[in-house]
């Protein structure tokens, strides 16, 4: 992720979530976020669960972007969410 994108992704965070919407945007692809779920779980459609499952983000990437995450909402003095938390807003 490049540094302009990242101070742009501090300036603009509002709450720990958004922050790792925007960190998450910033380190995966648009094809990955479209193609994968967050740890590889089952799909999710308008008749419940499939019987495929998507693979998952690249782990240590994931972990990254939360990691990053926190650490911004600790430095901006923002609300600190637990990591399943944000898993569920992504």
């Amino acid at each position: 992720m490049k540094q302009g994108a990242v101070a742009a992704r501090k300036r603009s965070a509002r709450s720990h979530t958004s922050a790792a919407r925007g960190f998450l945007v910033g380190v995966f692809t648009t094809d990955a976020l479209k193609e994968c779920s967050l740890k590889g779980n089952l799909s999710k459609g308008p008749l419940g669960k499939t019987n495929e499952a998507r693979p998952g983000l690249f782990g240590p990437g994931l972990a990254a972007v939360l990691g990053a995450a926190r650490q911004l909402a600790k430095d901006r003095k923002l609300e600190i969410m637990k990591d399943s938390v944000v898993n569920h807003e992504l």
